[in-house]
């Protein structure tokens, strides 16, 4: 039987969409989860000194687009066709560039990092939810408005929802003219599958 092991702060952010794929697919999985005091004792044993990291038996994975990955194609998570696969990645791709230009947004809020929320919303969030909220809403009008790849769903799903999940948490007014994003926040986590663990995860800022 495969033993899987996630280490992540203990925070959603870079590691919930991958603890969301776990919790669909019905996969057991051991969550660890590291305050900033435990996280300096265990970093120099993770390759490359960055978290999440997934351990799989005597392997291990870091990088979360890249456990995203490994996991969607063990789980059925990747896509129907080739075509639907390339899709799934694109989108995965241009969700990271988004979590990654708000990532200073993020990290201020969560008092990861000295700075003004007021000021990081201004001067990081919105341009970035100007810039690619209108590239979120074509994925989904080109799939029917109800996932972000193809017909069906795919681990990009994970990803997007759960980061837009935490810009509503933050900024609703972000979606003042984006109600079809938060609607399929909303879909995305009335899944049947998820539901449990939604209703019971530890409530964290980020």
């Amino acid at each position: 039987m495969v033993v899987y092991k996630l280490h992540y702060f203990a925070a959603r952010h870079r590691a919930e969409a991958i603890r969301l794929m776990f919790h669909y697919n019905g996969t057991k999985f051991e969550d660890i989860r590291y305050d900033l005091e435990k996280w300096t004792s265990v970093k120099p044993t993770v390759p490359f000194g960055r978290l999440p990291m997934l351990e799989v038996d005597n392997n291990k994975i870091v990088q979360s687009t890249a456990i995203m990955r490994f996991l969607a194609r063990r789980f059925g998570l990747s896509g129907a066709t080739v075509f639907d696969q390339a899709r799934a990645d694109e989108a995965c791709d241009v969700i990271l560039d988004f979590d990654d230009q708000i990532a200073e947004f993020i990290e201020i809020v969560a008092k990861f990092r000295a700075g003004d929320e007021k000021t990081a919303q201004k001067e990081i969030l919105e341009p970035a939810v100007d810039r690619f909220f209108p590239i979120f809403r074509k994925f989904l009008n080109e799939n029917q408005g109800t996932f972000i790849a193809g017909k069906r769903l795919t681990y990009p799903d994970f990803y997007l929802a759960d980061l837009l999940f935490t810009v509503r948490a933050l900024s609703p007014q972000s979606f003042d003219h984006y109600g079809d994003l938060s609607a399929y926040i909303n879909r995305i986590y009335a899944m049947p599958k998820l539901k449990k663990y939604l209703a019971s995860r530890p409530a964290t800022v980020v």
